[in-house]
């Protein structure tokens, strides 16, 4: 049932620190089995990780749909910008969901190896296959 997010507020990453010391994109392909709408970004956040981060929706050819700034960020955890309008999606069709950190970020090292599904959205595995 949605509202749904690919990754839950239980989950967290292997490494909550990760400082590369230039800015980056970081984000992750995804679909949906169903139409419906992307309504904003979420990304994972070490207290480390200070700055302006921005969030994105692509779609999979690189058009941006959509940014937007994070605003009233927690010191640490699942950060979450809500798009002024939601955004449209198509069923079966792949998209990226991105954030711009100004160097530090959290991760987990092969951690986008295994398909993820959670209700109709799914990510592609190391491969690019879907689930």
């Amino acid at each position: 049932t949605c509202p749904c997010t690919l990754f839950q507020d239980t989950v967290t990453p292997g490494i909550y620190e990760i400082n590369d010391g230039v800015p980056l994109t970081l984000g992750v392909r995804f679909s949906s089995t169903t139409a419906g709408t992307i309504t904003g970004v979420r990304f994972y956040k070490a207290a480390s990780n200070t700055g302006t981060h921005t969030g994105t929706l692509f779609t999979a050819s690189g058009q941006q749909l959509a940014t937007i700034t994070f605003t009233n960020e927690t010191t640490a955890g699942w950060q979450t910008a809500t798009f002024n309008q939601p955004v449209p999606i198509n069923a079966n069709t792949e998209y990226v969901a991105a954030y711009t950190t100004p160097g530090t970020y959290s991760a987990t090292p092969g951690g986008h190896g295994t398909a993820l599904t959670s209700g109709p959205l799914r990510t592609t595995d190391g491969a690019g296959a879907f689930t």
